[in-house]
C-alpha cells in the first residue's frame, strides 16, 4: 500500500520517514448499523462544521481544510499541534481499504451543542466530512441516540447535552434499527480504546 504524498500547497511539511510502517487496526467487533452515519453540527472559531459520529474510527479525525479554516478564523482555537507523517488505513463499511497519511495531531476547541470541548484529533488531507468523532470521543461521553427525534444526548460533569442530527434516516433504516437483533448491540468502547493505546499507533480503522 502507498500513502498519499503531501501536496505542495499544504501547510504541513513533515520529514519523510522511510522506516514508517502501516499497522491496520481492524474493527470487526463493531456493527456499523448500531450508529449508522449520524452527522451532527459543531462549531469552532465561530463557524459551523459537520461531524460524523463514527463507531468504527479508533481515533478522532479532522480534515486539513477544516483545521486551516479554524486556524485562520481564530488561531487560539488550535490549542496544541504536533506535525507527523505516518501512513494510516481507513476502512470503509463495505470492506474497502483507503490509504491516507496522518499529517499531524492537534487539540482543537469546539462547541458540540452547548458543550465546549478540547478535541484531540488526527489531521488528514481529505475526509468525507470535516470531522470524525471516533471511539475516544464516544468512550468519554457515551452518547445515546433517540432515533425518533434523531437527537444525540450525553451527560458530562452532571450536565445533560443534546444535539440534533443533521438529517433523518430513511424509513427502511429506522425499521432495521428497531429490530431486536440491533437493539441489543453493545459497543465496548473503553476496552477497544485500551487495545488501541496498547498498540502504540495513530492509524485508524474507520467505518464510513
Amino acid at each position: 500500500n502507498k500513502s498519499s504524498s503531501p501536496s505542495s500547497g499544504s501547510r504541513y511539511h513533515p520529514r519523510q520517514d522511510p522506516a514508517a510502517h502501516m499497522t491496520v487496526v481492524e474493527a470487526h467487533e463493531f456493527d456499523p448499523r448500531a450508529f449508522p452515519l449520524v452527522v451532527i453540527p459543531l462549531t469552532a472559531a465561530g463557524t459551523s462544521f459537520e461531524a460524523l459520529v463514527d463507531n468504527g474510527a479508533n481515533v478522532n479525525v479532522i480534515s486539513e481544510e477544516a483545521l486551516e479554516k479554524i486556524r485562520l478564523l481564530d488561531p487560539s482555537a488550535v490549542e496544541s499541534e504536533e506535525r507527523v507523517n505516518k501512513p494510516m488505513s481507513m476502512h470503509l463499511a463495505l470492506g474497502e481499504s483507503v490509504d491516507n497519511t496522518a499529517l499531524g495531531q492537534v487539540v482543537v476547541r469546539v462547541n458540540i451543542g452547548a458543550m465546549i470541548h478540547s478535541l484531540r484529533a488526527t489531521v488528514v488531507r481529505k475526509l468525507a466530512r470535516d470531522i470524525f468523532l471516533g471511539i475516544p470521543w464516544m468512550a468519554k461521553f457515551k452518547p445515546q441516540m433517540d432515533w425518533e427525534e434523531y437527537t444525540l444526548s450525553w451527560n458530562h460533569n452532571n450536565q445533560d447535552y443534546h444535539v440534533k442530527a443533521m438529517s433523518k434516516p430513511s424509513p427502511q433504516l429506522l425499521a432495521q434499527l428497531q429490530e431486536p437483533s440491533l437493539s441489543n448491540v453493545q459497543i465496548d468502547a473503553k476496552k477497544f480504546v485500551k487495545s488501541i493505546e496498547a498498540s502504540d499507533t495513530t492509524d485508524a480503522g474507520i467505518i464510513l
